[in-house]
């Protein structure tokens, strides 16, 4: 598999983001980020003190090479939004994006406040993706079902409830069925190119949703998520350009360039 090429622009807290945003008169963080730990602030006052100091050295001082990420962020092309849940453990929250000639990539660390930043070709963001995804092995099964999880999976709340609702009910198709107890991982990413409404995935858009299956290997949903199919870090790049180029499609369309 190609691999992206990630050059890493520095390391800044989640909530240095937080108040970056605040500056640039947004109501939320960059989705998927997202506050994994209490507020380190006494007060408001305190927080405020915080986040001017941030604001200043990345706009004037020696956190100036965050300016980059967010202001192309803020006018991205297009954000491709990734999430990894694992029992027991944090959730992996990492966005991509590409403005113009420019990419970059924020990597949220799973048990730290804090963000890796790093630049990258805009035309590698699907494989960047992939490199920051815990893939395995391709699973033994040629066609698996998930009964419990049958038509399109989908978060019932972004961050408190880690519950997975069916949106439809369809017989069971042919294939080899594993219980939902059997999931040790669930991924999704979607692309995303006009502004977003609320800190969450757009559930009228598409998404390619992954998972692992205990004692076995990696599954990817094919369209309609009727069934999986064994997935390699390969295909699960693919299936990210794909929805990346339905977004580039619709972006040419609404500039009247198709």
């Amino acid at each position: 598999m190609d691999r992206a090429t990630l050059n890493q622009v520095g390391t800044i807290k989640v909530v240095g983001v937080d108040a970056l945003s605040e500056s640039h008169g947004r109501e939320f963080m960059p989705h998927p980020l997202a506050h994994n730990r209490s507020s380190p602030f006494a007060n408001l006052d305190e927080y405020t003190a915080y986040a001017t100091e941030v604001v200043d050295r990345v706009m004037h001082g020696d956190l100036g090479g965050f300016k980059q990420w967010f202001d192309t962020y803020v006018n991205a092309d297009l954000r491709v939004e990734c999430t990894v849940d694992t029992p027991d453990a944090r959730r992996e929250r990492i966005v991509a994006h590409r403005s113009d000639q420019f990419g970059f990539l924020a990597a949220q660390q799973i048990d730290d406040d804090v963000v890796d930043i790093y630049t990258l070709s805009p035309y590698e963001l699907g494989a960047a993706i992939t490199a920051f995804s815990p893939l395995t092995k391709p699973g033994e099964h040629s066609k698996v079902i998930i009964p419990e999880l049958l038509g399109r999976p989908e978060r019932d709340t972004e961050d408190e409830d880690d519950a997975v609702s069916v949106r439809r009910r369809v017989d069971l198709p042919d294939g080899t069925l594993v219980p939902r107890t059997e999931v040790a991982m669930f991924g999704r990413v979607q692309s995303r190119w006009q502004p977003a409404r609320d800190h969450g995935f757009d559930r009228t858009k598409n998404a390619v949703v992954w998972v692992r299956i205990r004692d076995d290997g990696d599954y990817i949903y094919a369209p309609g998520f009727a069934h999986l199919t064994p997935m390699s870090a390969r295909g699960l790049t693919e299936r990210i350009d794909e929805l990346i180029a339905e977004d580039v499609a619709a972006i040419r369309q609404s500039r009247g360039l198709s």
